[in-house]
């Protein structure tokens, strides 16, 4: 059988149709570096389907001289008009005579036009270079014409759906190259100081993947890639790592990949991470280079996300044509992606990576209120495409995969099944219960949803063994009930395995109860339930709870088995979801205290097994798992995690990348004001995100505030980037209760400038992350304020948005009404020993009646005196006189 990759693969290939109307442009571009500006010279070959007495191209910003039109024996054509439209960017070319039906002509113009510097199209960027010990301003020429853009260079049919080759002329300084997206064929004067490069025409494509550069870069070739960059250094891996994934795509399936050239540019010159189009990629500094004495291996693991990504679209040359819908193609893409680096790394685990972190953080999003469409509005470019809907795309495809013909599901736009997801938000809650005797083991499958959806159901019991790639039946209807004779005798059994379905699964109370058992009983093997099937359980349990259909005590049950967890990804999902419990009890310090003291106990093991050095023979995921499980022992207020990463942060050493985080953030739960200071200069020094990240897990309320500010305050003494705003408020949202006030009242004052300094997608993200956290009538009535200082059209813009708010305050009010006291009953019941939140060790013995009997011993809290680092006192004296002279307040 072949596979559903291999047949969309073929399947484009063949479907490759290059009789669009413009077939070739052959381009001359001169830039003028002195003024910023360029002339071009364009000719266009058509074939005219029909008859036509006119045609209409795309002009911006150009000044075009009277074209002239040639037939194919290069006779000129008489009696040629020409208009514009600059409002609608267009220019109409009327003919005396009409184009004959089936004829070939040349269309040819000459303009001029502006290089902007606004970032956007064609434009110049200006970065600071090192040139015998001495630093000089240059400037470069970038195009990047997605989308839209091509027509503010040269006149054209600037259609996405248009493909046609290109090639390329273009002149440049001596002590520049060029590059662009094919290879370059021939170079030559143009004057003294100028010289003439030309380009292999392109594969057919669409105007805006037409890319090129001008710039005074050093270049380092590698098997089947060129860098270019403004040094050498810490870009071989993006080299390497994007011949490895070109090779090893090509290896698995029938593809060829042509020869890409990659340019490195400083932070300042490009808007976002990555520019790729086909044969050109252009990335941000920060985004690509790795270094490992500078770069962790999180850091490492998200560029080769991103190069993959992006070599990996080099593919679409074969298959512009084919794809019917842009989520199928955006989603097949990124599971080729996650299939390659497998590949590459298997070690890294990056499939169970996205179910427990991307995958659950898009369903918790993804919920009703919030439309995740995947589908592309008609005439909207992909540029609007975010990433929670390439996520929910690539999870689409993932599911349809292992249908039983997943390619008429992406390949028919009318297919049924596809439609029963694309078309209706959100996702089903299946609810899976079972009766059984000793003759039937009767399963009920249940969609709990008005709108029917088409499911993938794959069921494994006790003692057998589970296939996430196999399934047992598609569950299309609003109930299914199946007899398992041959599984009588098993006490447990799960569903949807490693969420291959794109739903979450509830069980009835027997089979959470004895999932429980089986896990907490150390004569059994738990990896009999995968990691990755673990970490579900532990994630569908609390939702469950959380959604009122679950009672918290298996919640609790379940998770008691975690003493004897050593993989993370289960752990990591206890996290997340003890996160949530921890910020629900909020306001109930008795309920959290314990609570706390109970979660870490459960992986207090993991402290010592994971170690808070680095070891050379550590794997990848046992680097990642130790910064996320550290730091959240800290933010737990694990005394010793607490007690010696104050210390190393204070001794103001030098911390390995792998160990900042944790180091830093970890030291920061007891850190002082100078601590703050010096994690700001380890940021300004190195723009890392988790340096942003740890600055915010101060406990001090007023740096807190002051920190926040920084989000919309331009003259903050914290100087954020554009892209990091949105991090940090959540980076204070997420580091405390003390930050949930903090990003609520900051919500509120600076309510007018977040609205315009930010998206409406950054605008939900944080405002649904706030909700979450939000507990209490106080905080309800806040967000009421919030609402009402709304302008009537923000309400009609936002409406959507804060009546999911207000709908998840309620019901995480309602959560605490029903489960407060179960869960400080329960955990009365149960005998702790740990070592409890705040500094204290506390052994905790709970005897028949309930009562209990206590010791404590206090370790002081580090802090103040000779150890505390030390930094700037001018600085210091900044952070102060800032403060001070601050002319709004938190």
């Amino acid at each position: 059988m072949i596979s559903l990759t291999l047949f969309l693969l073929l399947l484009a290939s063949a479907w490759s149709d290059n009789s669009t109307l413009p077939t070739e442009y052959h381009i001359t571009i001169v830039p003028e570096f002195s003024d910023l500006t360029f002339t071009s010279e364009t000719r266009i070959t058509i074939v005219v389907q029909e008859a036509v007495s006119r045609l209409t191209l795309n002009s911006r910003g150009l000044e075009i001289q009277d074209p002239k039109v040639y037939n194919s024996a290069a006779e000129e054509i008489t009696g040629v008009g020409f208009t514009r439209d600059t409002e609608n960017e267009t220019i109409e070319i009327t003919f005396a005579s009409d184009l004959e039906e089936d004829g070939i002509y040349d269309l040819v113009f000459q303009a001029s036009g502006t290089i902007n510097e606004n970032y956007d199209g064609f434009y110049a960027a200006k970065y600071t270079k090192t040139v015998s010990g001495q630093k000089q301003e240059r400037t470069i020429l970038l195009a990047n014409l997605k989308y839209y853009k091509a027509r503010q260079i040269f006149p054209c049919f600037d259609d996405l759906t248009h493909l046609s080759t290109y090639t390329l002329t273009l002149v440049r300084p001596n002590d520049y190259i060029s590059v662009s997206n094919t290879a370059k064929t021939s170079t030559a004067d143009y004057d003294t100081n100028r010289s003439k490069d030309v380009f292999a025409p392109t594969d057919p494509i669409p105007p805006y993947e037409l890319s090129f550069a001008v710039i005074d870069f050093v270049e380092e070739e590698f098997d089947g890639t060129t860098v270019y960059s403004v040094a050498k250094e810490d870009t071989q891996y993006v080299g390497e790592l994007s011949s490895q994934v070109a090779q090893k795509f090509q290896e698995l399936y029938p593809v060829k990949i042509n020869k890409i050239h990659q340019i490195v540019v400083p932070d300042n010159t490009l808007v976002t991470n990555v520019v790729d189009n086909i044969g050109l990629i252009i990335y941000k500094e920060s985004a690509v280079v790795y270094n490992e004495i500078r770069e962790s291996v999180d850091d490492k693991q998200e560029i080769a996300k991103l190069v993959a990504l992006s070599v990996i679209k080099q593919y679409q040359r074969e298959s512009f044509e084919w794809w019917p819908n842009y989520w199928a193609k955006i989603g097949t893409l990124v599971s080729y992606q996650y299939e390659v680096l497998d590949q590459l790394h298997p070690t890294w685990r990056l499939h169970e990576q996205f179910v427990t972190e991307e995958l659950l953080s898009l369903l918790e999003d993804d919920v009703d209120g919030r439309d995740i469409s995947v589908v592309l509005p008609e005439n909207q470019t992909p540029d609007v495409f975010t990433k929670s809907q390439l996520l929910k795309s690539f999870s689409f495809v993932r599911m349809f995969s292992h249908f039983p013909s997943p390619a008429d599901i992406l390949e028919d736009e009318t297919n049924a099944a596809a439609l029963s997801w694309i078309e209706n938000k959100g996702y089903p809650l299946v609810t899976v219960t079972r009766t059984f005797n000793e003759v039937d083991n009767n399963i009920t499958f249940v969609q709990g949803n008005l709108v029917l959806r088409s499911l993938p159901v794959n069921i494994v019991f006790e003692n057998q063994e589970g296939d996430s790639n196999n399934f047992d039946f598609v569950l299309d209807r609003s109930e299914i009930m199946s007899n398992y004779r041959d599984y009588i005798s098993s006490s447990w059994f799960t569903v949807n395995l490693e969420r291959l379905g794109y739903y979450r699964v509830n069980y009835g109370t027997p089979n959470w109860r004895n999932l429980a058992r089986f896990l907490m009983n150390s004569r059994n093997d738990i990896d009999t339930i995968s990691p990755l099937n673990r970490a579900v359980l532990i994630e569908d349990a609390f939702y469950f709870n959380h959604m009122d259909r679950l009672p918290v005590t298996l919640y609790l049950e379940l998770i008691l088995y975690l003493k004897r967890e050593t993989d993370f990804f289960p752990i990591y999902a206890f996290i997340k979801t003890a996160n949530r419990i921890k910020s629900l009890l909020y306001l109930t310090s008795s309920a959290q205290t314990k609570f706390m003291t109970f979660a870490t106990r459960l992986v207090e093991h993991l402290y010592e097994n994971i170690g808070t050095s680095l070891n050379s023979t550590e794997s990848h995921i046992d680097t990642l798992s130790r910064t996320k499980i550290l730091t959240w022992m800290c933010s737990f207020g694990y005394a010793k995690c607490q007690e010696e990463m104050h210390a190393l942060l204070s001794s103001g050493g030098s911390t390995h990348p792998d160990l900042q985080e944790l180091v830093f953030c970890g030291g920061m739960r007891r850190g002082t004001l100078e601590n703050f200071l010096f994690l700001l200069d380890q940021h300004m020094q190195r723009g890392k995100k988790r340096i942003l990240r740890s600055m915010a897990c101060t406990s001090d309320t007023e740096i807190l505030r002051y920190y926040i500010t920084a989000v919309v305050n331009e003259s903050a003494i914290v100087h954020l980037k554009e892209h990091d705003r949105v991090d940090v408020f959540m980076a204070v949202l997420e580091g405390s209760d003390l930050g949930v006030e903090v990003a609520l009242n900051f919500a509120k004052q600076y309510l007018e400038q977040i609205l315009i300094k930010f998206t409406q997608e950054d605008i939900e993200r944080m405002f649904i992350a706030l909700s979450r956290k939000l507990i209490s009538d106080p905080h309800q009535q806040t967000i009421n304020a919030i609402i009402e200082c709304l302008t009537d059209e923000q309400k009609v813009q936002y409406g959507d948005l804060f009546r999911t708010v207000t709908n998840t305050i309620n019901n995480n009010k309602k959560w605490r009404s029903s489960n407060i006291g179960t869960i400080e009953t329960w955990l009365d019941a149960n005998e702790i020993t740990t070592v409890a939140p705040g500094g204290e060790n506390t052994t905790t013995t709970v005897t028949a009646n309930n009562s209990t009997t206590t010791s404590t011993t206090t370790t002081p809290s580090p802090g103040g005196g000779a150890a505390d680092l030390r930094i700037s006192y001018t600085l210091f004296v900044v952070f102060l006189l800032t403060c001070i002279f601050s002319s709004t307040q938190i």
